[in-house]
């Protein structure tokens, strides 16, 4: 992603239990794929649910587009993961959820029509970007430059 850095597709989930002389040892919470002693490892951020709090209909929301999907395939499908060109700097939370969306010109009638792809949660932010899984979907024509519109955010 050109001036975003790189997709990291992760392969497991590691808990450091504790320091063993200069190593430190670990164990594996989850997997996803294989795990190989070469990969690079990154600290995550701790995840805290509170199920009190629910993302609220915007109307002003950020508008942005669809940088890459993760895994691009022919035809997207429910919990495919995409990364969108708005982030922390720009209000976006983990939480929102954003409309994907195409507008092209109609032809027969004239004008442009709106056609709604898909709505995708927010599952991280960096400063930049956010990444978010496809909760709901339209139509599975999704990709890079589509458009995306913040249309829930969660509270401060």
């Amino acid at each position: 992603m050109l001036g975003y850095g790189e997709i990291i597709q992760p392969t497991g989930l590691l808990r450091v239990v504790g320091p063993m002389g200069n190593r430190y040892r670990a164990t594996v919470v989850e997997q996803y794929d294989h795990v190989r002693s070469a990969q690079e490892y990154i600290k995550v951020a701790p995840f805290s649910f509170n199920s009190s709090r629910r993302a609220v209909p915007v109307t002003d929301g950020v508008q942005g587009e669809v940088l890459a999907l993760r895994n691009p395939r022919v035809l997207v499908v429910p919990q495919t993961v995409l990364f969108v060109n708005k982030g922390a700097d720009d209000g976006v939370r983990p939480g929102d959820v954003f409309q994907v969306y195409t507008v092209f010109q109609d032809e027969l009638r004239g004008g442009t029509i709106e056609r709604q792809l898909a709505s995708a949660l927010v599952v991280s932010v960096r400063s930049r970007s956010a990444t978010a899984v496809i909760i709901e979907l339209q139509r599975g024509d999704i990709q890079a430059g589509s458009l995306a519109r913040q249309v829930r955010r969660m509270p401060s």
